[in-house]
């Protein structure tokens, strides 16, 4: 896997085998925001752990399912990019 740097740490994106948790990939157009973008996630408790200079992947270890966990990122991921008018972001 790649490394790149956040906040000046060399990072190494981790694999998760635990079956019972729902990895959602969040992509965003300007990676100079993707720092604040995994901070806010974590304080609405979410782990965001970067697996490249574009890219997140998040867990909501209190979403019941998969489609609670989407359903909770989509509206977290539409109210912070309403902040940020010229920012996209994909969920997948």
């Amino acid at each position: 896997m790649e490394e790149f740097a956040v906040r000046g740490l060399r990072l190494k994106p981790q694999q998760t085998d635990n079956s019972r948790t729902t990895v959602m990939r969040i992509r965003i157009s300007d990676s100079a925001y993707l720092e604040e973008l995994a901070d806010d996630l974590l304080h609405g408790d979410c782990v965001a752990t970067p697996v490249a200079a574009d890219a997140l992947d998040v867990v909501h270890p209190y979403a019941r399912d998969r489609r609670e966990a989407l359903t909770e990122l989509r509206f977290f991921v539409r109210a912070w990019q309403a902040r940020r008018p010229g920012v996209h972001i994909q969920v997948n």
